[in-house]
């Protein structure tokens, strides 16, 4: 017999095998006023299609706490990433830093207000979609394999140096929508339908709610010189070729990091 107590309606339940995050929810009937995002299962951070074998305390959780903003944050990046993948395969998608609440993105060299319409759209309809969001560990090799075929050099190099001899990845929908991200994701793009990009720089922008501002998204206000010391960041980091973590593991072994430090002292 297992043993939950969920805290966010102070009640405890039995269940004589191992359940799901998302059927508990369900099994408790708790009206959220938004998409639950996870559980912390004994105070560790579980998605909602993880099994709970032991005893455990449970607490659901919304875009409204850090976690569950992160989720969203993770979502939305893989949500751009499939739209650029099905409206400009042959173009490069990076994320680079934030700006206020969204993140800056480039696509190429160059994206136009046209372009940005198209994404969104795209956007907009895998949300209505419901695509669910799920994990599968994969053999280092076969990650690496995977992302070498699919062009993603940066997640190449990452791999290359990661001493586990697994990788957990995620897939949205079909087996073919795959990405690679150091934390947890949502249930689904469902939960992701307050989001808006608007062009910025040689880039734009993904704007994305907030936990102070979950419902709509928070009023944008321009920070230019904000925006320009991380742009001068990014224009160095080109410069010298390291704009990732793969690049700087590559730099130290190749013998290449001396140098990087003495000009970032510069």
């Amino acid at each position: 017999m297992i043993r939950l107590s969920v805290t966010n309606n102070k009640t405890d339940y039995s269940f004589e095998k191992p359940i799901t995050g998302s059927a508990l929810l369900k099994e408790t009937g708790i009206a959220f006023p938004r998409p639950v995002l996870g559980a912390r299962v004994n105070n560790r951070i579980r998605e909602l299609a993880s099994p709970i074998f032991i005893d455990s305390t449970v607490e659901f959780f919304d875009i409204t706490s850090s976690d569950g903003f992160r989720m969203v944050q993770r979502g939305l990046i893989f949500l751009l990433y499939l739209a650029c993948k099905e409206c400009f395969p042959e173009r490069k998608l990076r994320v680079l830093h934030s700006i206020q609440n969204s993140l800056y993105c480039e696509l190429g060299d160059w994206v136009s207000g046209k372009e940005i319409q198209l994404l969104k759209e795209k956007m907009r309809d895998l949300v209505e979609q419901n695509l669910p969001f799920w994990k599968e560990t994969l053999d280092k090799i076969v990650a690496l394999k995977f992302f070498k075929s699919a062009g993603d050099h940066d997640k190449v190099k990452v791999f290359k140096f990661r001493k586990k001899s697994t990788v957990s990845i995620y897939h949205c929908g079909e087996k073919a929508n795959i990405n690679y991200f150091y934390g947890y994701m949502p249930p689904s793009t469902g939960c992701l339908s307050v989001f808006d990009l608007k062009v910025y720089s040689q880039g734009f922008l993904l704007i994305h709610p907030t936990p102070l501002s979950p419902d709509r998204l928070p009023e944008y206000k321009e920070l230019p010189k904000f925006s320009q010391v991380f742009l001068q960041y990014q224009r160095w980091g080109d410069i010298l070729e390291v704009n990732n973590v793969g690049d700087l593991n590559e730099c130290i072994v190749n013998g290449r990091i001396r140098e990087l430090i003495m000009i970032s002292e510069a």
